[in-house]
C-alpha cells in the first residue's frame, strides 16, 4: 500500500488521475480517497480535502495502515535560476533550516546522520527520472525533471548570491516549508519515502497564482506509471538494525 501526500495548491492533483476505482473516506472527519492503481492500493490525503492539519492526518494513516512508500507532492520554491514555473523535482536528499526561522546558509543541517537530514534511496529517485524519460521522450511541451537537494523549514527568501552559495554548497535546489515534517514520519516507522516537487512562483497553498495544469498532468501520469511498475521488492518495509 502507498500513501500520496498532496499538497499542491487548489484541485490541481484529481485523485482520479492517480487511482482507478477510488472511494471518498474520512479520518477523524477529514476527507481521503483509497483506490487502485495497478495492483497496487493507494491513499491519496490533499491539503485542499483536510479541515485540519495534513501533517497530522498523515501521522494517523501512516500509522494505521500497512504503508510502504510515502509519496509527498507539493509546490516547491524554485531557487536555481534554470528551473522554470512547472518544472518537476525529485529529491535526493532533504536539508533542515533552523528551527527558529532565523538562521543562515551556514547553518543548514547537512551531516547524513543528523535526525533532521532525510536521504532519498536513489533506487527510488532514479525510478521515478527513468519513468519520467521513457513517458515524456520527445515531447516537445515537457517539463524538465532536475534531481537535486531540497531545503524545508521556515526560511526566507534569499538574496540570489546566498541561494547560489547554498546551491554550490550543499545541492539545494528548491525550498518547501513542509515537507520535511513528513519524511520524518515515514523514516520513523521504517517506511521508504519519496519527494516529487512542482516548481511554482509566487503559489500559495491556499491556490493563489498560476497553475502549471501541462506540468500537472506529466507529474500524476509519471506517478502513476511509477507506481503500477515498481516491484514489491522495492518498496520493501526498511528493515531495522
Amino acid at each position: 500500500m502507498f500513501i500520496i501526500v498532496n499538497r499542491i495548491p487548489g484541485q490541481v492533483i484529481k485523485p482520479e488521475s492517480l487511482i482507478d476505482f477510488g472511494r471518498q473516506e474520512s479520518y477523524n472527519g477529514d476527507v481521503y480517497y483509497r483506490g487502485q492503481s495497478g495492483e497496487t492500493t493507494v491513499i491519496i490525503i490533499s491539503q485542499s480535502d483536510c479541515r485540519s492539519n495534513i501533517e497530522s492526518v498523515a501521522e494517523g494513516i501512516l500509522s494505521s495502515y500497512p504503508i510502504r512508500l510515502a509519496v509527498y507532492i507539493g509546490p516547491a520554491t524554485p531557487l536555481v535560476p534554470y528551473l522554470q514555473q512547472g518544472d518537476l523535482v525529485v529529491a535526493d536528499r532533504i536539508l533542515a533550516w533552523p528551527d527558529d526561522g532565523n538562521g543562515q546558509p551556514d547553518d543548514i543541517i547537512l551531516a547524513e546522520d543528523e535526525t533532521a537530514c532525510v536521504s532519498s534511496e536513489p533506487e527510488l529517485v532514479g525510478g521515478v527520472f527513468a519513468v519520467y524519460e521513457k513517458l515524456c521522450a520527445g515531447k516537445s511541451n515537457r517539463p524538465q525533471m532536475i534531481i537535486g537537494s531540497v531545503i524545508s523549514g521556515n526560511y526566507q527568501s534569499f538574496e540570489k548570491h546566498a541561494a547560489a552559495d547554498m546551491h554550490q554548497r550543499y545541492g539545494v535546489i528548491v525550498g518547501d516549508k513542509n515537507c520535511l515534517a513528513i519524511a520524518r514520519m515515514a523514516r520513523a516507522q521504517d517506511i521508504r519515502f519519496l519527494y516529487v516537487g512542482m516548481v511554482f512562483e509566487g503559489v500559495s497553498d491556499q491556490g493563489s497564482g498560476a497553475i502549471p495544469q501541462v506540468s500537472a498532468g506529466h507529474l500524476t501520469g509519471v506517478l502513476r506509471r511509477f507506481i503500477q511498475t515498481r516491484p514489491i521488492a522495492t518498496v520493501a518495509p526498511i528493515a531495522t538494525t
